[in-house]
């Protein structure tokens, strides 16, 4: 069964900053957390390389909003793994972080913006 965490809405189709990505599995971490892990299609490989540090902002359904967007680290090696695996554990009273740990499964398409980093600077440069 695929569910669509971000379904399509006027605003966000055809939008080129805007893509779909498929969870091809998930790992059960522990009871309150999971790591999804979304396959990059051929087509947007250099769209989703990437650096470690970066994050992959989802949006998710809401019944009250119509979506929120949350910002997930990737907890996957650029170096390692062809697919992006993000980290989810469940916060209580925390909105998207319970609908993604409850609603997702394989096969799930997500909308997610490009890939994102907050950069620093080191204390004494």
């Amino acid at each position: 069964m695929t569910d669509s965490v971000l379904p399509d809405t006027p605003r966000v189709t055809g939008n080129p900053h805007v893509h779909s990505l498929e969870v091809v599995e998930i790992i059960r971490e522990t009871g309150d957390a999971v790591s999804l892990v979304f396959e990059v299609p051929d087509a947007l490989v250099d769209a989703f390389r990437y650096r470690p540090g970066q994050f992959l902002t989802l949006k998710i359904p809401s019944e009250q909003t119509g979506s929120v967007a949350r910002c997930y680290s990737l907890s996957s090696s650029p170096h390692l793994d062809d697919d992006l695996v993000v980290t989810v554990k469940r916060t209580d009273g925390g909105y998207a972080s319970n609908w993604l740990c409850d609603n997702v499964g394989v096969g799930t398409t997500s909308r997610c913006l490009p890939l994102r980093c907050i950069r620093t600077a080191l204390v004494g440069q």
